[in-house]
């Protein structure tokens, strides 16, 4: 991608023309509604990095372009532009803009950053951190490219990291008419996601968003009103008899579909035992994984039922950018309907311990429609499928604190040998006397990717370099942390020194990528030893736990074929 930007970069340099120059400075038009000296539009707010810059960095590496404005008269183009992941905020103009059928497709006009009364010198202290590039298609469409280098912080002030992202996207325009000369984007803000090409070269994978959010008419329901179809409604009223055949309960069950989204929740009631008839509220489950996952809303669903007349009772809350993904939308509404059962009733129990059983079921269909307008709220711009935050995952803890956890440490060694888990040594050829090395070994994250440890077992010897080890994993065992390792024992020291790749993929699954690094540490836990047939085993606990920093870290990218089942 970036290779991309620099060819069109210097096309548009070969081909550039100004509006118009004076003194020695490029001059644009500046709409009203950007002269001012902060930016600050509602795109600017949503995208404030309230997480963090390092975590926004790898999970939404993406622009927001508002303002933007096209003049027809000299072919020059306007807009502001705001980082999601660290809140930049800048003025781009952009002369020249507009191409024509016969145009080289790699014909773009460059954009330069503007000062706030729309003029700018160009001199060694210009921001050469942002490229932006733009073509004018028709009168009709707008493509802009962006590449932008950012450093983070947030997470070390004194060794930040950095990042660099590109990306591209087209917005419609809509030109006034008559003789109007100015064309303005109908979508606005307008959202340009990126690819992140540093320090790891990945396409972030984005939420799918809740069910139905960008389905036709999922934002107009608020207003038709919305409704809901009950069906395979089961309810139960059993009393009981002392527990001779049955115990009291009340039990619903039923499922509800909202009609504008087509999205179904299954609603159990597990109701008083004492047979009350007060009204009872429960929360109802939805279809698809509700409770995990990169979604950050999820569709919510409450009930109130009476037993006393079968009112049932709905409250949901969905989400919907159908009209427009940069206003995207919450829907909460509710609706109640008597519900018409079915019931039959049969005597249980005997006649000492009488008791009865009443079973109702639905014949078919039940409407409900909301009884009063929805409530409907803004969300953020794109909200919707941007990903649920997370803790750190593989390959953010393999940038900012890559460690290995090791436990069930063992040595195995001549019988002879007094040193193998002892901290102190009377001979020099100690580590001549181990047979072998074992270790478990677990990446560490804030996440649950790598749930158990990996057991390394000694395995062939490393060629060309003594007293070094492959590793060798548990039966079944073909890990992806590590995915690769060698290491050596010091049992004077009992010092350990690893050398280990492992691949990480929870950013994004078509490109996987291969970390490399070296771990020094020393096995200080308290260690049992038995001897048995000449061999001495020496074996720490399994709950003695340590963290080994990883240093000298490496990564490129790694084959996709590592990842096949």
């Amino acid at each position: 991608m970036l290779a991309r930007l620099a060819l069109l970069a210097a096309a548009a340099e070969a081909t550039f023309l100004v509006s118009s120059e004076r003194d020695g400075k490029l001059e644009y038009k500046l709409p009203l509604v950007l002269a001012t000296s902060h930016v600050e539009t509602a795109a600017a707010a949503a995208a404030a990095p309230t997480l963090g810059c390092t975590t926004s960095s790898f999970s939404v590496p993406s622009w927001f372009v508002s303002n933007l404005t096209f003049d027809m008269s000299d072919s020059s183009i306007m807009f502001s532009v705001v980082n999601r992941a660290t809140n930049y905020t800048a003025i781009l103009g952009c002369a020249n803009a507009t191409v024509t059928p016969s145009t080289p497709a790699n014909r773009y006009s460059h954009c330069d950053i503007l000062t706030t009364d729309g003029t700018l010198t160009r001199n060694a202290t210009a921001d050469k951190s942002l490229l932006a590039l733009v073509r004018v298609s028709n009168r009709t469409s707008a493509n802009i490219l962006l590449s932008q280098d950012w450093s983070c912080n947030d997470r070390n002030l004194t060794r930040p990291i950095k990042f660099s992202a590109a990306g591209n996207n087209t917005v419609a325009l809509q030109c006034a008419g008559g003789t109007g000369t100015e064309c303005t984007a109908v979508d606005g803000p307008f959202l340009i996601r990126g690819d992140l090409v540093a320090p790891v070269h990945i396409h972030p994978e984005y939420a799918e968003g809740p069910i139905g959010h960008s389905k036709a008419g999922c934002a107009a329901a608020a207003t038709t009103p919305p409704s809901w179809a009950l069906q395979s409604v089961y309810y139960l009223n059993q009393t009981g008899d002392n527990g001779a055949t049955a115990i009291s309960s009340q039990t619903l069950m039923l499922q509800v579909i909202n009609h504008a989204i087509g999205y179904q929740a299954g609603c159990t009631g597990f109701l008083s035992d004492d047979l009350s008839s007060k009204p009872v509220s429960f929360a109802c489950s939805g279809q698809g994984y509700d409770f995990v996952g990169k979604d950050r809303y999820r569709i919510q669903t409450q009930a109130l039922f009476e037993p006393a007349t079968f009112r049932f009772t709905v409250n949901q809350t969905w989400y919907c950018d159908d009209v427009d993904a940069g206003k995207p939308v919450s829907i909460t509404a509710s609706g109640s309907v008597v519900m018409p059962l079915n019931c039959t009733s049969v005597a249980t129990g005997t006649a000492a311990a009488p008791g009865n059983k009443t079973t109702c079921l639905s014949v078919s269909d039940i409407i409900v429609k909301a009884d009063k307008a929805a409530t409907v709220v803004p969300l953020p711009p794109y909200s919707i499928t941007d990903p649920l935050p997370t803790p750190d995952g593989c390959t953010v803890s393999s940038i900012v604190s890559p460690a290995w956890t090791l436990s069930s440490f063992e040595i195995d060694s001549s019988a002879d040998n007094k040193t193998a888990g002892s901290s102190s040594s009377s001979s020099s050829n100690a580590t001549a006397d181990i047979t072998a090395v074992g270790f478990d070994l677990q990446f560490t994250t804030g996440t649950n990717e790598f749930t158990y440890p990996v057991s390394v077992y000694q395995g062939p010897a490393v060629a060309g370099k003594p007293q070094w080890f492959q590793c060798k994993f548990g039966p079944d065992e073909e890990p992806l942390a590590p995915f690769d390792c060698s290491y050596t024992y010091n049992a004077t020291s009992r010092q350990l020194t690893l050398a280990a790749d492992w691949i990480c993929n929870d950013l994004d699954r078509d490109h996987p990528i291969q970390f490399s690094g070296t771990t020094v540490t020393v096995a200080s836990k308290r260690m049992s030893c038995a001897t048995a047939r000449g061999q001495t085993q020496c074996l720490s606990a399994e709950t003695d736990s340590w963290v080994a920093p990883i240093a000298n870290v490496t990564w490129r990218a790694a084959d996709k074929n590592v990842l096949a089942p």
